[in-house]
């Protein structure tokens, strides 16, 4: 019967536990950390002054009310000040915790933004690159097939200038026969320039490199120079010392390098202007070779705009000077491929000094390597 009684008290007593326990945690739940935090200090020191208060009782036989009064207040005076400033704590961390939740919210969304905006430059980037291409096969494919009529036309032209198979007959008509083929040659030289743009900007264009005599390839763009030259009563001067270090480069591409400067020259200087070549080894070691002019030159601030892909200082649609202006920036990717660099030096109404700088890596003696034939 004990037992049975016993067992029914336990169970009660675990039962009002659980309810108490289930009590306790559904109030728990509701309170902040803080003010769970707060509870806990508080009924800690509460427990722990009624603990006091019994070991005082239990071993020393104090049971005055006063002291058990004075305890609890003494309680209550520590256990307030110690509960605020645990309270003040939470809070605080409380607050810098939702900041940085905050933070990292906001940063998760400057993330996927970025993330978003990079996904959509690499589109960019690649739609760009994929219009890049199909523009420069575009060119190259319509340059070739401009070529082939021209070739016919100034091949026919120039036969009919020489009158290999009979005279014209009209001194008119050889006239119209110069300006065909003074127009085709012009066309075909843009067309040419157009397609080593295209070959340039994909890469397509190879170097043949090996050590070239400077004064040679000079001499060689020069003499094709001479004929504009004459008819616009331009003087050009080869100033180029034949003992110069052998330059390892492309012969086309300088020699091309030269004539799109040259010709430069020519057409902006006045008649009974200079135009000369020089080169030498500066004191870096560096070969510069430069095309020095007495032209109508240009301001400091038009030489950026001067090198930009179809542009030229006076852009209107009457300007003096004709040219599609391809030659300074074709002569700047050429060197560039290379590893030199072309500098411009002008003042108005002085003249241009435009320079082609090679590192002093592809210069050779002279004397240990034998120049190649230009």
């Amino acid at each position: 019967m004990n037992r049975d009684i016993r067992a029914k008290g336990l169970r009660k007593f675990a039962a009002a536990a659980g309810a108490l326990l289930e009590r306790a945690y559904s109030i728990a739940v509701r309170l902040s950390f803080a003010q769970l935090s707060g509870a806990i200090v508080l009924t800690a020191l509460v427990v722990a002054t009624g603990l006091s208060y019994l070991f005082w009782d239990i071993l020393y036989g104090v049971n005055d009310i006063q002291i058990a009064v004075i305890a609890v207040i003494v309680t209550l005076l520590t256990a307030i000040p110690l509960t605020a400033f645990v309270v003040y704590v939470i809070k605080k961390a409380e607050h810098a915790r939702a900041q940085l939740a905050e933070t990292n919210t906001a940063l998760a969304g400057e993330r996927a933004k970025q993330v978003s905006a990079l996904e959509a430059l690499k589109a960019a980037r690649d739609d760009a690159a994929a219009a890049n291409t199909a523009k420069t096969q575009f060119i190259a494919n319509m340059s070739h097939e401009l070529r082939t009529p021209l070739n016919a036309i100034l091949g026919f032209s120039e036969l009919m200038m020489r009158e290999t198979l009979g005279p014209v007959g009209s001194a008119k008509y050889r006239g119209y026969l110069v300006d065909i083929y003074g127009s085709g040659r012009h066309l075909l030289d843009l067309i040419n320039d157009i397609l080593d743009v295209a070959r340039i900007e994909s890469g397509n264009l190879p170097l043949h490199e090996e050590p070239l005599k400077v004064a040679g390839i000079v001499k060689s763009a020069v003499r094709l120079i001479l004929v504009r030259a004459g008819e616009q009563q331009v003087n050009v001067a080869d100033a180029v010392p034949e003992d110069l270090p052998l330059l390892t480069a492309d012969a086309r591409a300088l020699k091309q390098m030269l004539l799109n400067l040259l010709s430069n020259a020519v057409r902006f200087t006045p008649a009974g202007g200079q135009v000369a070549v020089e080169a030498r080894v500066d004191t870096t070691g560096d070969l510069v070779l430069s095309v020095r002019d007495t032209g109508i030159g240009m301001a400091k601030s038009d030489i950026p705009k001067a090198m930009l892909r179809f542009s030229q200082v006076d852009n209107s649609h009457t300007r003096k000077y004709q040219g599609a202006g391809l030659g300074l920036s074709l002569t700047k990717a050429l060197v560039e491929l290379h590893g030199g660099a072309l500098e411009l030096d002008s003042e108005p109404g002085v003249g241009t000094v435009a320079s082609l700088r090679f590192p002093a890596s592809r210069l050779r003696p002279q004397r240990h390597t034998t120049a190649a034939q230009v």
